[in-house]
């Protein structure tokens, strides 16, 4: 039985991801082969070998369609990151080949395959076993706990002749923050439609840095223009599971619960006592965000001057 573990690019996807994969992988035993697009940076328990290619990003996934093909063959599961950009390629991949696809996969067995449906509310359990063909995957990272680094072995070069469908007109470098990542942040502060406006979204910005987190926003705030797309969490946003997860003025909608369920605490601020938020909170205040929030931020300033 073998499996391949796809590493994206690092700014397509933090390396922790594929460490989540990796234990994923182990339940179908057998040797689990590491395919690192780009440099390779990081093992983990129970690689037994590490591949590589020369990706470069700007390629696009659909890049590494041929080689995945030519692959395939030696292997009976593939395994990536969930995310937009493996969806992509394994898309591709299965189109290509009539091979299955599973997407957001977040429970594994030898002979099944569990994933979230309707945003959350419905866990889908599919029987593998009988499949005789490889089956892909894209494995939510928050679903399984990293596994354990290890030293580098030795990297077998892939031969890779990608042919891109574009070209480069320009490369600029992201503008750089000292917040966290919002992917893999410890800490997400997120704000709702409930803060009101753009000029007032500043304090949940204020919170998060206090905190040391990455700011967050449900789709409501998007949409009204308080905040940038890229801070949207959700069904889709991006998915988050922070050790801290502090949700400001946010109703609680289902896609929003599907981008922060992983989250290990859950902190909600919201007046309307009715909200669906605080049935999933861990600790919910039912009070004015703009009186809570100065409080905070009042009290975490004292603590950092003691």
């Amino acid at each position: 039985m073998n499996t391949l573990v796809i590493c994206p690019p690092e700014n397509i996807a933090p390396a922790a991801f594929a460490a989540a994969v990796v234990t994923a992988a182990q339940v179908y035993g057998g040797r689990i082969t590491l395919l690192s697009c780009g440099e390779v940076t990081h093992s983990w328990s129970g690689v037994q070998q590490l591949q590589k290619v020369d990706f470069e990003p700007h390629h696009g996934p659909e890049a590494l369609v041929p080689l995945l093909l030519d692959l395939l063959p030696h292997y009976q599961h593939i395994l990536a990151p969930h995310g937009a950009w493996t969806r992509a390629l394994l898309a591709r991949v299965a189109a290509r080949c009539g091979t299955a696809l599973v997407t957001g996969v977040t429970g594994l067995t030898s002979a099944t395959v569990s994933r979230s449906c309707y945003a959350g509310a419905v866990v889908e359990t599919l029987d593998t076993s009988a499949y005789a063909g490889s089956l892909l995957l894209t494995v939510v990272p928050s679903a399984f706990t990293p596994a354990a680094t290890q030293p580098l072995g030795p990297i077998e070069r892939l031969a890779y002749n990608p042919r891109p469908l574009g070209h480069v007109v320009e490369v600029a470098a992201a503008p750089s923050g000292t917040r966290p990542s919002l992917a893999t942040a410890k800490v997400v502060v997120s704000g709702g439609r409930g803060v009101g406006s753009a000029a007032q979204f500043a304090l949940v910005e204020q919170l998060a840095d206090a905190l040391g987190g990455a700011v967050g926003a449900s789709r409501a705030a998007v949409d009204a223009g308080f905040c940038p797309n890229d801070y949207q969490v959700g069904q889709t946003g991006a998915t988050v599971a922070p050790q801290l997860y502090v949700a400001v003025g946010i109703s609680g909608a289902v896609q929003h619960l599907a981008g922060m369920k992983g989250s290990k605490i859950v902190v909600a601020i919201n007046q309307d006592p009715q909200a669906p938020i605080h049935q999933h909170a861990d600790f919910s205040l039912v009070a004015d965000l703009f009186k809570v929030v100065p409080q905070w931020l009042e009290k975490l300033q004292q603590q950092k001057g003691q």
